[in-house]
């Protein structure tokens, strides 16, 4: 299988299990944000933690210690991003979230460009365009003003993103799974300031469990396995197959139903992650990984 195959189906897994925290968000009874926060991140740092030190055992203290200083920032970005994502889905729709959180592409290939001096393709740049319209079409005529601190909540939550993918493109020869692990300890130090208290019912403690190692926990992972065998950009646009399956999740679910304009820029959005897919496949034909 070749490695731009493998960044692909990492990168779309990443963002199948991503899609599935505005649905899970919607599903919480009483729990403040920064209470599941809290228990969101303390399911993900343990589950990622033992999974870590299950898979490199006697070397589980080196490869802490080889993720550098690059490694913190990505854990300080990566645990920020994670703290915004939550407020930006509680103070707006998911839809509208989602359309903020697409333009993490465009910023991606951006920094990289700025600061890497890494080319855009044409496929990548129009696939990103595409899908940033594509999301566009979704909320067109849902940005009203009580969804304006969200959308701002979401843009910071793309940025850090965005710069997290980055410099994970920058030391790609470096194992980040432990800087991943590592960010929930960001976000459990800003939770445990913020929270009124630590005290949720048991249905509210599961979905933050289930946020902390399928949604967050095993998106992340994805993601940073998939900056291993492709570029940043790219592994951020796939990943967009969250766009299209979270308002499908919480129209299922709670029946937050979307729009002709959501159906219309999710299709768009679909059509350009399968595009930029196919280019990606094609360009690296003989990428084999043994």
């Amino acid at each position: 299988m070749s490695r731009t195959t493998i960044g692909i189906i990492l990168s779309l897994f990443a963002g199948a299990c991503l899609s599935t925290g505005g649905i899970a968000l919607r599903l919480v009874e009483d729990a403040s944000g920064f209470q599941i926060l809290f228990y969101r991140a303390l399911s993900f740092f343990t589950l990622m933690t033992l999974a870590l030190a299950i898979l490199y055992r006697r070397r589980f203290p080196a490869a802490v210690r080889g993720i550098g200083t690059t490694g913190l920032w990505v854990a300080l970005l990566l645990g920020l991003g994670a703290t915004a994502y939550v407020f930006a889905i509680l103070h707006t729709t998911v839809a509208n979230a989602v359309v903020i959180l697409s333009t993490a592409p465009l910023l991606t290939a951006f920094l990289a460009w700025l600061t890497l001096g890494q080319r855009i393709s044409l496929a990548t740049a129009g696939a990103a365009v595409a899908a940033l319209f594509g999301v566009t079409i979704m909320v067109v005529d849902g940005l009203g003003g009580s969804g304006v601190m969200g959308m701002v909540i979401a843009l910071a939550a793309a940025s850090s993103y965005a710069v997290m993918l980055v410099l994970l493109q920058r030391r790609q020869g470096v194992d980040m799974l432990p800087a991943t692990a590592l960010s929930g300890v960001v976000t459990l130090v800003i939770a445990l300031i913020a929270a009124p208290n630590l005290a949720i019912s048991g249905h509210d403690l599961a979905v933050a469990a289930f946020l902390g190692s399928f949604q967050f926990g095993l998106g992340f992972a994805c993601i940073t396995l998939a900056a291993r065998y492709i570029d940043g950009a790219m592994v951020a646009l796939l990943s967009l197959s969250e766009v299209v399956l979270a308002p499908i999740w919480v129209w299922v679910g709670v029946g937050e139903t979307p729009t002709a304009n959501a159906l219309m820029g999710g299709l768009i959005v679909l059509a350009a992650v399968v595009f930029q897919m196919v280019s990606a496949m094609r360009s690296e034909p003989d990428s084999i990984t043994k």
